[in-house]
């Protein structure tokens, strides 16, 4: 006989938001990845609630596509429904995870595609599944928040001595390598590759995330925000004051906005700007060694 294995629900805080998850079957065992075990805490009210199925993956009609990623997933709409099928080319056309969320990205349910062959379980094993796998929460966590919320930015998350510094840039612009740069000088790194910023007390604040880059940092702290660089890698360290019209534009081409949601854009866009309004943000040209930090350290 089948042992039963009776789990409570998993919770995580992320950027102040806590996604709560349940095994819909006392024979299924949730396990986080290890980023998000950083994030796991035991209490806190549910901001985001899921309920896992291991079952096949109900028969939905796709037809309203509003969104096509160029990784494994997609976003459609059915009626007041958001539906997030996962795909992988070694797993087939069919989806092998789907999500149905709300209107408000606050409650879904996910089915999880039983495996076909899973050598690794006996049969008096329960089933282990990462409730967490990239990319179904950060594509939540962007809904969610632009919701009236906050914002998930490409930036690595920097705190020197309670001042709160955010390295923004586009893939490759060098923040995994600022990070590795930032590692031996006592900092707190939140992230070197997704930070949330979120106004919170009338206040912007920085959040890491578990969504990690190549430095693989995923901190569960914040910091209040206090100055902003747009990073790329120069021959020479330099600085260079950004007025707040050119600041929030460089913002959305560093953000996740969700451009298939009119209202969600009209917040994002006014949200980017409140923050280069009352934020100090830079151009930072640096050299990819010590010098770099000993450059920011020393900016008034």
């Amino acid at each position: 006989m089948q042992k039963i294995y009776k789990l409570s629900p998993i919770k995580i805080r992320i950027g102040d938001i806590v996604i709560s998850v349940n095994n819909a079957q006392e024979e299924v065992f949730l396990n986080n990845s290890l980023p998000h075990r950083f994030f796991q805490v035991m209490n806190g009210s549910s901001d985001i609630f899921l309920n896992y199925y291991y079952v096949s993956i109900p028969n939905l009609s796709l037809d309203n596509l509003i969104f096509a990623s160029e990784g494994n997933w997609n976003l459609y709409q059915k009626g007041r429904q958001f539906i997030i099928p996962l795909t992988s080319y070694a797993m087939g056309p069919c989806p092998y995870r789907l999500a149905v969320m709300n209107e408000d990205f606050s409650r879904g349910e996910v089915y999880v595609r039983p495996y076909e062959v899973d050598p690794g379980r006996s049969p008096e094993s329960p089933v282990a599944l990462d409730p967490f796998e990239y990319p179904l929460d950060e594509v939540i966590m962007v809904n969610f928040l632009a919701r009236g919320r906050g914002v998930i930015l490409h930036a690595c998350g920097v705190v020197d001595e309670g001042r709160g510094l955010l390295f923004v840039g586009v893939s490759g612009a060098g923040k995994s390598t600022l990070a590795e740069l930032w590692k031996p000088t006592g900092v707190t790194l939140l992230s070197d590759d997704r930070i949330i910023v979120r106004r919170m007390e009338g206040k912007f604040r920085m959040y890491g995330t578990p969504w990690h880059g190549d430095a693989g940092i995923a901190s569960p702290e914040s910091a209040p925000l206090e100055r902003l660089y747009f990073i790329e890698q120069a021959a020479r360290n330099y600085v260079q004051a950004l007025s707040p019209v050119d600041a929030a534009a460089r913002l959305l081409v560093r953000c996740f906005p969700p451009f298939y949601d009119k209202a969600g854009m009209e917040f994002i866009l006014d949200f980017l700007a409140q923050v280069a309004e009352e934020i100090p943000c830079y151009e930072l040209g640096f050299v990819p060694d010590a010098s770099a930090i000993d450059f920011v350290r020393g900016l008034k």
